[in-house]
């Protein structure tokens, strides 16, 4: 039995899609999961509605495979859940001004642990909100908790402020964070290999 996987682009996305699939007329454009190319269809035409299909012939279980992006998906909800509740109770009027009082709160207890059970998630918490407004304060305590709680090693987000030492930009904090990231990922598939 074939099996094909038939989704439409996040509507968001759709303008995108058409300009990519428009540049892209004669060419292959690749479906990439787990970091291997699993089809590279030509593309004849500019698709606006923001429809796609994929259908393999390099022997990929398109059946698991299905079964796991829509678990994913699942995951990628709870998380923006969990932001939001987070958002939320940090917008409350009046609250508290100490990040202590907001660290025993539910909301961020149960994002915090999320984070941690799963760090991929760090990616999302970078281009969450937490990350957009400036992180030197409040949400830099919160971000720190987070981090230092997964990767005790890690440097401050609220950089170091003594006099003549320069503060990392947010984006050398990330490429930092992803490094551990990735040194633990390593870690973990050398375990499994064993």
């Amino acid at each position: 039995m074939m099996y094909m996987i038939v989704g439409t682009i996040n509507q968001s996305q759709v303008s995108r899609w058409a300009d990519a699939t428009e540049r892209s007329i004669g060419k292959r454009i690749c479906f990439v999961y787990d970091n291997n190319v699993i089809t590279d269809p030509q593309v004849n035409a500019r698709i606006e509605s923001g429809a796609f299909s994929i259908s393999t012939y390099k022997g990929y279980d398109l059946k698991t495979m299905f079964r796991q992006i829509r678990e994913e998906m699942d995951v990628e909800q709870e998380y923006k859940k969990l932001e939001i509740a987070l958002f939320e109770e940090l917008h409350k009027p009046n609250f508290s001004s100490r990040a202590e009082d907001y660290m025993k709160s539910e909301a961020y207890l149960n994002y915090k642990t999320f984070i941690c059970k799963n760090p991929d998630y760090i990616e999302m918490l970078f281009r969450g909100f937490l990350f957009k407004s400036n992180p030197q304060g409040l949400y830099g305590y919160l971000i720190d908790d987070i981090i230092k709680d997964k990767y005790p090693g890690a440097p401050s987000v609220r950089g170091n402020y003594r006099e003549g030492v320069d503060v990392p930009t947010l984006e050398d904090y990330q490429k930092t964070i992803r490094k551990l990231m990735n040194i633990e990922r390593n870690k973990n598939k050398n375990e499994l290999s064993r």
